[in-house]
């Protein structure tokens, strides 16, 4: 990269480590260069070569990088050209280019020509005609990486021209968009065609016959404003063959923007970055897992997979020939949350890797990292209650109505999967039903639940036990707790809390209520329904005092109808007393 501001060249390099002189195992490190001449163009190639445009001496400077024990420098060899006409010399050269076996193609603006030159700067031809005139200050130029196409900013002319490897004009275009004026141009290694238009400030884009495509005005964050020059990454093998690379750096007078070219993974996102895992892992929350992603233009082929223990363990998904996406929408993978062995990634970090590859071999990819969370503790239920206007402990006894709501509150460890449901099941006669046998789900959210007259069928005396407990999203289960001594179905009837009744018919119900405490000695609650009020009988207030005993409520069926009877247990000179 040139800067002309400070007269130097800018460039990086992967630095040995360790005795290793290849990416990835160097680091990457910036270097300068410091000159006393102005610059206009450089270039450099996978030998180890660097070119710079002398333009304040009409000559081209090559210099070779260097490793040497202090690290990697670049090391001026020679210059060549000079001020003049005739081949070999220049007038104004602006800006230059390689092909893959390294020779020279230079702009030489004020010659009004294109030459090419081998490696070591000896003239093989020059280019003066258009395929409809003569060039005219040509200021850009850029060999295409596909067949060796030559191709040229006529900026004179305002034309871009297309010639052959021997500089036969195959093609020119002009005036595409309405308005441009070309520049500086660069093609990609599928031979796409990028050009500095530096009066619209814009970015335009061709195909390899010159056929517009499209413009840019900026990156989301700028529009331009000072464009300057462009330069498309490639890079070559051992071979001399071009890599394909998907970075297209735009150059402004302050400021520096890469753009991805061919295929490219704009946005990739994950409906949740930790996972949760069971001790075995044969389970894990929360799946499925909804794996996000935005393909670029051109689109190709996808592949996501996992990267898991430390490989690539699990191909996910693989698509072949996706179209990019629309703007805002998202290709959406499902994924189970279990690698090829069906189990559950380990504890730690993982990373789920999105990989495509276009037509022409260009590569993009993008990852996102999840964490994965061991939970083997299972959650705890903290307290169970039950609705207070319903409900009524007598006797070490729960007397329930059917209506009565039951309430389960529990937590789980600090870095549990959170509970997934509570259950609960009915225990008769004191035997536990085997296993699983027997249990209700509850909801996590309402958590509650009420019994019903029918739960109670079966047991001896009616009363029976419930047993609950709480169960994590990774199935880890509470070892039972047990609620003991519950009665179903007791009613409360006006502000009574009715034991037990007797119904003549629909217009006369009789109720009996709970003793009072012994403290104030009472006698148990009496009412009666007559099909439209409650009314409380009335016992006599001192047979009530004395008679604490009265323990008997009975129901004679043989009595007229059906009346209830409230014996004393005492007997007053041999007889007993009933009211």
């Amino acid at each position: 990269m040139l800067d002309n501001g400070y007269k130097r060249i800018i460039w990086n390099a992967y630095e040995p480590v360790s005795g290793l002189t290849r990416w990835p195992n160097g680091e990457l490190t910036f270097h300068t260069y410091s000159l006393s001449e102005d610059l206009s163009g450089v270039c450099a190639n996978s030998f180890g070569n660097l070119y710079a445009v002398n333009k304040t001496n009409n000559m081209i400077m090559k210099f070779k990088v260097e490793i040497g024990s202090d690290g990697m420098f670049l090391n001026f060899v020679k210059s060549f050209g000079g001020s003049g006409d005739e081949i070999g010399k220049f007038q104004a050269p602006v800006q230059i280019a390689l092909d893959r076996i390294g020779s020279i193609y230079i702009a030489d603006s004020n010659n009004n020509r294109i030459q090419k030159l081998d490696y070591d700067g000896n003239p093989i031809f020059e280019i003066k005609d258009t395929c409809y005139g003569k060039l005219f200050a040509p200021g850009g130029i850029a060999v295409s990486p596909l067949n060796n196409h030559i191709y040229v900013a006529d900026c004179g002319n305002n034309k871009i021209i297309r010639y052959n490897e021997l500089g036969i004009c195959i093609s020119e275009v002009f005036n595409k968009p309405i308005g441009a004026f070309y520049k500086r141009l660069d093609i990609d290694t599928d031979g796409i065609v990028y050009v500095i238009d530096n009066l619209n400030q814009k970015l335009l884009i061709f195909d390899k016959d010159l056929n517009y495509i499209k413009s840019i005005s900026g990156t989301p964050y700028k529009q331009f404003n000072s464009l300057v020059d462009i330069s498309v990454n490639k890079s070559q093998n051992s071979s001399g063959n071009w890599i394909p690379s998907n970075e297209l750096v735009v150059v402004e007078q302050d400021m520096i923007h890469i753009f991805n070219i061919g295929i490219s993974i704009e946005t990739v996102n994950i409906s949740t970055t930790q996972l949760w895992r069971n001790e075995t892992g044969n389970i894990c929350y929360p799946v499925p897992i909804n794996i996000n992603y935005r393909l670029g233009d051109p689109g190709g082929d996808v592949v996501v997979f996992g990267m898991f223990e430390g490989g690539y363990d699990k191909v996910i998904a693989y698509f072949y020939g996706q179209s990019p996406n629309p703007e805002g929408v998202f290709y959406t993978v499902e994924w189970d949350g279990k690698n090829n062995n069906n189990f559950a990634p380990e504890e730690g970090i993982n990373v789920i890797v999105i990989s495509a590859v276009d037509s022409a071999g260009r590569k993009a990819a993008k990852s996102i990292r999840f964490e994965v969370i061991m939970d083997n503790i299972p959650p705890v239920t903290n307290t169970i209650t039950y609705d207070n206007n319903s409900s009524r402990i007598m006797n070490d006894k729960i007397y329930i109505s059917s209506q009565t709501n039951f309430y389960l509150s529990g937590s789980d460890n600090v870095n549990g999967s959170g509970i997934r449901k509570y259950q609960y099941r009915v225990i008769k006669n004191g035997v536990i039903p085997p296993g699983d046998e027997g249990w209700v789900d509850v909801d996590q959210v309402e958590a509650k639940f009420h019994l019903l007259e029918s739960d109670a069928i079966g047991d001896t005396d009616g009363i029976i036990d419930i047993q609950y407990r709480a169960i994590d999203n990774v199935y880890n289960t509470e070892t039972a707790k047990t609620l003991t001594g519950i009665k179903i179905g007791w009613q409360q009837v006006a502000d009574m809390w009715a034991i037990s009744a007797h119904k003549v018919n629909d217009k006369e119900i009789w109720f009996i209520g709970n003793e009072k405490d012994e403290l104030h000695r009472r006698m148990p609650d009496i009412m009666r329904f007559n099909g439209k009020d409650f009314e409380h009988v009335i016992v006599n207030r001192e047979i009530e005092i004395q008679d604490y005993n009265l323990k008997k409520f009975i129901v004679n069926p043989y009595l007229p109808g059906g009346y209830f009877r409230i014996c004393n247990n005492r007997r007053y000179n041999r007889k007993r007393h009933c009211v």
